[in-house]
Formats: C-alpha cells, sequence, structure tokens
C-alpha cells in the first residue's frame, strides 16, 4: 500500500537556552526515520548557515552520545516497522546485525579512504567516498558513508549512504537506480511520497520506504534552489516496542 506522509514537528515548548534549543532541534529530527529533509536541506548550500548556527561545524549526528542517540534511531524505526521479514539486511557491501566496526574499518583500508571513528565506536563516518568503492557508477561522484553500531553487541543497525551538493540529473539518476534496484529486491514500496514529483522539483523531503518487520529501507532527496542532497537509509525496526 502507498501512501504520503506528513511530518508533524511540536513545538520547542520549554527549551530556554541555546545550548538546550540546538539539541531540541536536533532531536526532533533525529526523532522520526525521515529526518533526511531537515538533515539534507543542512548539507546544501542554502542550509549550511542554519547548520552552523544550531550545530556549528560537525556532522549533527556527531552531537549526540551514544546513549542519546541508539534510544532515539530504535524509537523511530518501530514506529515504522513493517510486516513480514526483509528478503534482504545487506546494502552497499553492509549487513544489518551481522557488520561490525572491524569489518568497516578493513573496508575502508581497502579502499584507501580516511575515515573517523566516533563517539564510543558505535559511529563511523566515512568522507568523499568514491562511487567506485561501492560498486557504482564513477559518475555517481562522490558520498559520505555514516555506520551506526550497537552499544550492546557492536552489529550495525543503521547504515546511511549521502550525495550531497550534486547535480540535480545526478541525482534523479541515483534516486531512480537505487529505488528500481530496491523495488526489483523488496516488491513495492510502503511509502512512495516521491511518487510523480521528479528529483528536479525543489522539495524539502521526498522519501520512498520499503518497511519490514526486521529492515526499514528508505530513498530520500532534498532540492532546494538546484542543492540536491539523496540519502539512502537503512536501518532495523526491530530493537525498539513499536508504539
Amino acid at each position: 500500500m502507498e501512501h504520503t506522509e506528513q511530518l508533524e514537528v511540536p513545538p520547542l515548548a520549554g527549551v530556554k537556552t541555546m545550548a538546550r534549543w540546538k539539541k531540541a532541534v536536533a532531536g526532533l529530527a533525529l526523532a522520526t526515520v525521515s529526518f533526511v529533509g531537515f538533515m539534507g536541506f543542512l548539507h546544501t548550500k542554502p542550509g549550511l548557515p542554519l547548520r552552523a548556527i544550531i550545530f556549528g561545524d560537525a556532522c549533527p549526528v556527531g552531537n549526540f552520545n551514544s546513549k542519546e542517540l541508539e534510544p532515539q534511531i530504535t524509537a523511530a524505526a518501530a514506529a515504522n516497522r513493517g510486516e513480514g521479514r526483509a528478503p534482504s539486511l545487506a546494502h552497499v557491501g553492509f549487513t544489518l546485525g551481522k557488520t561490525k566496526l572491524a569489518d568497516a574499518e578493513a573496508w575502508a583500508k581497502s579502499k584507501g579512504l580516511s575515515c573517523a571513528n566516533q563517539r564510543q565506536s558505535t559511529l563511523f563516518t566515512c568522507a568523499k567516498v568514491p562511487a567506485a568503492a561501492l560498486g557504482r557508477p564513477v559518475t555517481d561522484g562522490d558520498c559520505e558513508v555514516n555506520l551506526l553500531f550497537r552499544l550492546e553487541d557492536g552489529t550495525l543497525y543503521n547504515m546511511e549512504v549521502y550525495h550531497l551538493g550534486v547535480p540535480a540529473t545526478v541525482a534523479a539518476t541515483i534516486f531512480d537506480r537505487v529505488n528500481g534496484e530496491w523495488k526489483a529486491l523488496l516488491g513495492a514500496p510502503t511509502v512512495d511520497s516521491a511518487k510523480a514529483k521528479p528529483v528536479a522539483t525543489t522539495s524539502l523531503g521526498e522519501t520512498t520506504r520499503y518497511a519490514f518487520s526486521d529492515a526499514v529501507y528508505e530513498i530520500s532527496y532534498v532540492n532546494v534552489a538546484g542543492n540536491v542532497a539523496v540519502n539512502e537509509h537503512v536501518l532495523r525496526p526491530d530493537l525498539a516496542t513499536k508504539p
């Protein structure tokens, strides 16, 4: 079944200090699986000033410690849990519930990448990853890979591949190709708010989602005045109770 979701953001009542306001804004973004519209916008040229005000120069995810971040993401994922088991738990060479930090580090070393190990070894980020390192066409350009590992057992529970500041035509190619691959592998999407809306259209956060009991696959894009970000997001929805 396909339908469009509208994200309702509650007011920031009671947030009095700038530090608390920054964390509250970030928390609202991270408390939903489809936070790409906001986070993606912060990585575009128009969004950089706002990102600097709220988060400084660091990536927003890095502002959370592991004990704060994991419950928010797992709760959001649980809210979007689907039915039945996913045909696959893998994406771009990493597997939910199986890949560990040592595997990611070995992959990065084999590809000659410079990555950062953060947040008590639960956040592994790689910037400027060549498309070829993910088995993608060179024309995709570089991307950013973020991997999150559980505190409990060190296994992968959240992975993202960001394509930032790419031309709309390239973004459309990436979006259509990945979405086509997922449809062939996973079946019809659960949510398709991007249906009939080309990536060239200005939009804050269009998402196609494939939801299962043990995995949620999302691909989203944001386009602000021609500044486009595409995000491939795969995570586990079975680590928290569904509300």
